[in-house]
């Protein structure tokens, strides 16, 4: 693969931009970030691009790894890598720490999940071999089990102090993402369908579905200690849904763009990336878009956020943080121009 970094190329895509049917304006500019770009590593003659990225909850490290298989610790002070940790064969697709900081776990299209060891010096330790791609890890918050999707109709569930490693069958193939509620007692998995599917984390029992997308689900989380759930999608749709209420709270869609990254900023904000390059940021309590962040060359692959910084990874091969703490409390609102009627959709989810 061949990769050129040119100055009037990167210029030529904003310019495109702004006739992309969303006019460029000064308050678009997030001018509060840094941008890194990773060396390659043994025989790679490229930087990576950027699929992965995790942040350690003690404040030590960000995890990134991306095409060449290797995962990177990078100092959250200096943005300089510090560590290298290899043993994936294939692009790494997700990462995430413990809620403790104790563990690394890390998927992707080897079929391989492994946990990193912090307190032996980022030791692994194999979890699911031989497995399909997958897509997404994540610990529950009582950091007890790890789930795992991929692209087979099951959710892999894995205990952090035992051998067992159950698996649910999902009436979706191709899932790429799954969370759990802040409770460690609900599990949302999504994909290929469109539609969000829920589990009863201890005992596997499906608790329904609801259709969200029209097309392919790419992130689902779930919003702090909340009810609430957010889903971005390959329709260009970003939805809020109450699963309580059973129903959805925002939609906001994003023009001509497929959405491939999302986290929350707090409870209030969700940053979403996609496909045009450009990082957005909604008030999901009132609906409006507060800003759009420019930077980034290539499609935005993974974000994530903690106490007011955001980090985001892009096929440009750039590791960026910004510094959005202004921009949260609602220092700069954009004009919106984006949908966010909440509506009814196709829901097979139990009232609880």
């Amino acid at each position: 693969m061949i990769r050129t970094f040119c100055l009037s190329c990167i210029y030529a895509l904003l310019i495109a931009t702004c006739f992309m049917g969303e006019p460029l304006k000064s308050s678009d500019f997030a001018h509060d970030s840094v941008s890194v770009r990773l060396e390659p590593v043994g025989i790679n003659q490229y930087p990576p691009v950027i699929t992965a990225l995790a942040i350690d909850p003690l404040g030590e490290w960000i995890a990134a790894s991306g095409d060449d298989h290797v995962i990177r610790l990078l100092s959250r002070s200096t943005m300089k890598v510090e560590a290298t940790l290899i043993k994936h064969v294939d692009w790494v697709r997700s990462l995430e720490f413990s809620p403790d900081g104790k563990r690394l776990v890390s998927a992707g299209n080897d079929g391989q999940l492994i946990v990193w060891h912090r307190d032996s010096d980022w030791s692994a330790e194999q979890g699911l071999v031989d497995a399909p791609a997958l897509r997404c890890a994540t610990f529950s918050p009582d950091g007890k089990m790890i789930a795992a999707v991929g692209f087979a109709p099951k959710v892999f569930l894995m205990s952090v102090d035992s051998d067992a490693r159950p698996k649910l069958d999902c009436a979706c193939r191709d899932l790429r993402s799954v969370d759990y509620r802040s409770d460690s007692l609900m599990l949302a998995v999504a994909g290929r369908s469109g539609d969000v599917h829920f589990y009863e984390a201890t005992t596997g029992s499906t608790l329904g579905d609801v259709q969200l997308h029209r097309k392919r689900i790419s992130n689902v989380g779930f919003i702090g200690d909340t009810n609430r759930l957010f889903t971005t999608g390959e329709d260009g749709h970003a939805v809020v849904y109450d699963t309580e209420l059973r129903r959805v709270l925002q939609d906001f869609e994003v023009a001509n763009c497929k959405l491939f990254a999302g986290c929350m900023l707090g409870e209030s904000h969700l940053a979403v990336g996609g496909s045009d390059n450009l990082i957005r940021i909604f008030n999901i309590d009132n609906g409006t878009l507060v800003a759009k962040l420019l930077g980034h060359s290539g499609t935005i692959a993974t974000l994530v956020s903690a106490n007011g910084e955001l980090y985001s990874g892009s096929f440009d091969t750039t590791l960026r943080r910004w510094d959005l703490r202004g921009i949260v409390s609602g220092a700069r609102v954009a004009e919106i121009d984006v949908a966010t009627q909440p509506d009814a959709r196709t829901s097979r989810l139990p009232r609880n």
